[in-house]
């Protein structure tokens, strides 16, 4: 159950693209919602400011922050919502009000204030991915008014990891909606296996049988195993199928972040052209 949500805003229309998606699963969970906005600490954004500047100027920046998120509250009425500022880095702060909310989704826009991938595709998203304490939902912009979706695809890599987000789609699948099960494994990239046609579609048959015995009540799965680039075959694959919405763990077969964050999840939330849920570990089993 989606009990509670945090919105991240930096005060960009862009930002706000996220605002209609956390809104339908506001509603339609009756969750909670919490609006924040993380203000950087001003000696630091202009730090050849006269200190006793410093205090008065940090306050105005503050009460705006508050008076915009109290703002954008006022659609997610009479839902309970909050509206929350902080001082200091996103990066750090957006996963500690997370974890101090105890809340059960993060949902952001992957896209901030300057129209670049920085805002939440740079070092935000990175620091944000990997210690959020709850999945997180990147929403591509321009975004529709949807919280559900018709065609989720699941890049796996057989591992526990990758494979326990599958039990929590049913929360983001429409009626009706299919999800597919993506394995690439690249096998015929390496040299030993390059000239070994037979021994690469004897390992694709096994790997494609080992999907197609994962089974959840409820909830249709496809099987595709393909043999390329990881992230190459997930993007291509999304796209030319009509995926909406591609749900990953943030950690793989070695059980290190950084190797199926930093290789593969990092760079598909990157490049996707849909929206992308990432689930921590601890959050997908």
């Amino acid at each position: 159950m989606i009990e509670r949500i945090l919105v991240p805003l930096d005060g960009s229309e862009l930002s706000e693209s996220a605002l209609p998606c956390a809104l339908a699963l506001a509603r339609g969970h009756r969750a909670e919602t919490f609006l924040v906005q993380v203000v950087e600490h001003m000696a630091e954004m202009a730090p050849g400011l006269a200190p006793e500047l410093v205090p008065e100027l940090q306050q105005k920046v503050l009460s705006r922050a508050r008076n915009y998120l109290e703002n954008r509250a006022a659609a997610f009425a009479p839902g309970p919502v909050s509206t929350l500022t902080r001082l200091g880095s996103p990066r750090e702060e957006l996963p500690a009000l997370a974890r101090h909310h105890r809340c059960d989704l993060l949902v952001m826009a992957s896209h901030g204030r300057d129209g670049a991938e920085h805002w939440l595709l740079g070092s935000v998203a990175e620091g944000v991915l990997r210690q959020a304490p709850c999945p997180v939902l990147l929403v591509r912009p321009p975004a529709p008014a949807a919280s559900i979706f018709r065609h989720i695809l699941v890049p796996v890599d057989g591992s526990e990891a990758s494979l326990a987000v599958i039990p929590r789609l049913s929360d983001f699948l429409a009626p009706g909606g299919k999800v597919t099960l993506l394995q690439s494994g690249g096998v015929s990239l390496y040299p030993n296996f390059a000239h070994k046609q037979q021994a690469v579609l004897a390992y694709l048959g096994e790997v494609e049988a080992r999907l197609r015995q994962v089974q959840i009540e409820g909830l249709p799965l496809e099987v595709v195993v393909l043999d390329g680039n990881p992230v190459d075959d997930i993007l291509a694959w999304s796209r030319a199928n009509a995926c909406d919405l591609i749900a990953m763990s943030s950690h793989g077969r070695s059980g290190f972040r950084r190797l199926w964050l930093g290789s593969v999840s990092e760079k598909v939330a990157r490049h996707a052209d849909c929206d992308v849920l990432i689930f921590p570990h601890a959050a997908s089993g």
